[in-house]
């Protein structure tokens, strides 16, 4: 009898010492990186989750517009990803089972004025696109080689140091190519000026543009459905994490070792670590609430943000004047400024668009609204600049992951700017607070479903 009750004084000591070292962990943001943070380690820990927004996924941002009287998901954020550069996203999309549609991406390159358009890759899906074959656009097509391989060994090397225009004044390229081509196809991207994209990390700039060309057969996904299909599928499958929405948080506080967080729907509540899962400027006026951080709330602070302006809308007048060189990408340069449109032909019968407003990119003859007509939604986001101090401070943070129970996630935290990144950074965050998660090791690709 009482080896019996030794044996269940034993395991009750077994289950409430694991309850002990089960910890309070606050995560703040709903975006990606703070949503997959939460699902790698609630089955270690007791996870409150809070988002300022009434919806979660942040940059990944599906609305629903009514076209021809049927509905229609287009991504006013987060947009598409590819097998090769994308592994983990990818592994989370097939462990949720998400509907994939795969697709050629293809851009167009174009002036206002209508005397330049070159379209890229020149050949893909046994078509050849004729208007990037003339004499003028193949020493176009070379140069643009020259940049590419140079900037993948850039990349083999990361090394983040470079401006853009630095490591491009070193190529044998001509200043015609940079200034009226390079310059503003990958201002466009980022939507930011064709001056300011020089001041930008070679490595940032150059990883999309070099990763897109290396891509087989030009396949890039997205999710069927939008994006929110995925953040729907991951929350739904959260068993123990406690989200709440509209909730703000105003102010940390710490006190004998823990954290108190304050929300603007009123809840005070009290945890063993915080995860910031926030751009940097929110993590950083978040930590300046705290006197004892507010070193580390400097340093974040370096990263700066610009604001971008995005349009979902039906207007044909931010696509190329000849339809029959509408693509998916649709850059177009005004000798000042550049701007993209994304268009899917298959989405609808009745084209539907998504256009960078940042600048208004239009013909001079075009005296319309600088707003484009059939306007479903305007969307304005914050965006960082990729520029050193964005990657100094991305480094000084791994170094300071966890230090007194504060933890960093988005994709500023790790490497480029992408889905994936952010994706990596919730599982670098786990790896340290929930290493044995069963989750974690699905996306560690160590078991698959």
């Amino acid at each position: 009898m009482k080896k019996i009750v030794s044996v269940i004084l034993l395991a009750c000591l077994f289950v409430y010492g694991a309850v002990a070292f089960a910890d309070r962990v606050a995560i703040i943001g709903g975006g990606a990186s703070g949503l997959v943070t939460a699902w790698l380690i609630e089955q270690n820990h007791d996870v409150t989750l809070y988002e300022a927004q009434d919806r979660l996924g942040g940059h990944a941002n599906s609305i629903e517009v009514n076209v021809d009287g049927s509905p229609v998901v287009i991504e006013a954020g987060a947009e598409f990803f590819n097998e090769a550069f994308y592994p983990h996203f990818m592994r989370l999309l097939r462990y949720f089972n998400i509907p994939l549609r795969p697709f050629t991406l293809v851009s167009t390159f174009y002036t206002t004025d209508g005397k330049d358009v070159i379209i890229l890759p020149p050949y893909h899906d046994g078509t050849i696109e004729w208007k990037s074959l003339t004499p003028g656009n193949l020493y176009r097509s070379v140069q643009l080689k020259i940049v590419i391989d140079s900037g993948r060994k850039l990349l083999e090397t990361h090394d983040t140091t470079p401006t853009l225009q630095q490591f491009v004044d070193t190529l044998t390229i001509s200043k015609g190519f940079k200034t009226s081509f390079l310059y503003p196809l990958l201002a466009a991207a980022w939507g930011v000026s064709p001056n300011d994209v020089q001041d930008a990390a070679a490595y940032n700039t150059l990883k999309y543009i070099v990763e897109g060309n290396d891509v087989k057969g030009y396949q890039w996904y997205e999710v069927t459905g939008g994006l929110k299909k995925y953040i729907e599928a991951v929350r739904d499958s959260l068993q123990k994490t406690e989200i709440r929405l509209n909730a703000r948080v105003k102010q940390i506080g710490k006190n004998n070792g823990h954290y108190t967080v304050w929300a603007e729907d009123g809840s005070v509540k009290e945890f063993d670590h915080v995860v910031f899962a926030t751009d940097a400027s929110v993590a950083s006026y978040l930590l300046g609430t705290m006197p004892e951080t507010a070193d580390l709330s400097a340093l974040l602070g370096k990263i700066r943000y610009y604001d971008t302006k995005i349009a979902i809308h039906g207007d044909a007048r931010f696509m190329p004047p000849n339809k029959n060189d509408w693509r998916v990408v649709n850059v177009r340069y005004d000798g000042t400024h550049s701007a993209t449109t994304m268009y899917k032909q298959w989405k609808s019968k009745t084209p539907i668009f998504k256009t960078w407003l940042t600048y208004d990119v239009r013909p001079s003859k075009d005296t319309g609204s600088a707003l484009p007509g059939n306007l479903y939604a305007l969307i304005n986001y914050k965006h960082p600049m990729t520029d050193h101090y964005y990657f100094e401070v991305q480094k000084a943070v791994e170094q300071l992951q966890g230090n007194n129970n504060l933890w960093f996630a988005g994709m500023w935290t790790y490497d480029n700017d992408s889905h994936e990144s952010a994706i990596i950074s919730a599982i670098k965050v786990a790896e340290r607070l929930a290493p044995d998660s069963g989750h974690l090791k699905i996306l560690q690709n160590q078991v698959f479903r």
